[in-house]
Formats: structure tokens, sequence, C-alpha cells
């Protein structure tokens, strides 16, 4: 009789561990998909890492283009004041030189 007891709670404790065992590989297979996940989205994440960071050469190459140009129209815009004061001179110099041959 005690024989047979602890024989079904053997067999017991056999089955609970087998229950066990499945539990355990249904959450490593749970872990291995998800750490599969994990590692696309870390790719993904590094790829688009990549793509920002070229995004960003771009953007800092033409800001640095566009002071150059906004310099150059400074620099142009200086040049044509300096050419209208000079234009207006030479127009007073021409109205004078017409007043006097009057």
């Amino acid at each position: 009789k005690r024989l047979e007891e602890e024989e079904a709670r053997l067999r017991d404790w056999e089955k609970r561990l087998l229950e066990k065992e499945k539990e355990l590989v249904g959450y490593h297979r749970s872990l291995v998909v998800k750490e599969d996940m994990l590692s696309e989205l870390r790719e993904k994440l590094e790829a688009r890492r990549a793509e920002l960071d070229s995004r960003e050469e771009e953007l800092k190459a033409k800001l640095e283009k566009l002071s150059e140009l906004e310099a150059r129209v400074k620099e142009m815009e200086e040049e044509n004041k300096r050419l209208r004061e000079e234009l207006s001179r030479r127009e007073e110099e021409l109205k004078a030189l017409r007043s006097l041959l009057e």
C-alpha cells in the first residue's frame, strides 16, 4: 500500500515535471520569437539612424551653401547700393553740365 502511494506520488510529480517542461519550452519559444523581433527592430533602428545621419549631413551642407549664398546676396546688395549712389552722383554731374551748357 505504501509503495503504491509512493509510486502514485512519483507519477504525479513526473506528470507535473512534464507539464512544467512543456511550459518552459513554451516560454523559451516565446523568448526566441521576442529576441528575433527585437533583433529586427534593432536592425531597422540602425538603418533609420544611418538614414537620419545621412540626411543631417545633407542638411548641414545645404545650410552651409545657404549661408554662402546669403553672404553673396549681402555683398551684391552693398555693391548695388554703391552703384546707385555713384549713378546718382553722375546724374547730378550731368545735370550740372547741362545747366552750364544752357
